[in-house]
């Protein structure tokens, strides 16, 4: 765990079957995560309350209850080439945020194979770019401000994107140049009451 500390890089490293996760909450800033493998453990990545996170070319996968999570304020995170995989949680998934959370970019993320959703944000000013979402419950859903671009959202098992709002919210969220397909339950690409959104350059086939 890391708590209200700054400016460390955590490299290379390999961390399997421990209780908790990686926990970078309540002040740290300015953490780098390069090349770690965490798996078979409680959860993957937790930031609580952490700013000024770069994590790059990591893997998060078999976790019990989470892959990646963004909790708690937490701002200013970017995330790339990395791969949250096969966790378990229903009511987990591979990415994960609350509605506090703020200013995160995805880029060039995967989430696989995971038994809740593959990215469920509640972000404000979120971007995803070049990510993929295959084979979870729901691919990709969406409930402040995004955009997303250049991604592809294929075979999930509910829904491919849900473009929602949290109670009293009026998101415009932004869809270019996304793919949808495959097998999904319900739909492609559902856009809730309430939500403003721009969809160009999109195809959603399959069901």
């Amino acid at each position: 765990r890391v708590r209200n500390i700054g400016h460390l890089v955590f490299s290379c490293l390999t961390l399997v079957n421990y209780h908790q996760s990686i926990q970078i909450v309540l002040g740290a800033n300015n953490v780098r995560l390069l090349d770690l493998n965490v798996g078979f453990g409680e959860g993957g990545l937790y930031l609580y309350g952490a700013r000024d996170i770069f994590v790059g070319q990591c893997v998060f996968h078999d976790n019990a209850n989470f892959g990646v999570v963004f909790n708690n304020y937490t701002s200013n995170v970017l995330v790339r080439d990395s791969t949250s995989e096969r966790n378990a949680a229903f009511d987990g998934g591979g990415f994960e945020a609350d509605f506090s959370v703020s200013n995160v970019t995805l880029f060039r993320c995967d989430a696989i194979d995971n038994a809740g959703d593959g990215f469920d944000l509640r972000v404000d000013q979120l971007v995803l770019n070049e990510c993929r979402a295959i084979n979870n419950t729901n691919g990709i859903h969406l409930w402040r401000n995004a955009h997303v671009q250049n991604t592809i959202v294929h075979d999930n098992l509910e829904s491919g994107v849900i473009l929602d709002r949290l109670v009293g919210g009026s998101p415009v969220h932004d869809l270019v140049n996304v793919t949808v397909a495959g097998r999904h339950s319900e739909a492609g690409i559902a856009v809730r009451e309430g939500v403003a959104a721009s969809i160009s350059n999109t195809i959603s086939v399959g069901g």
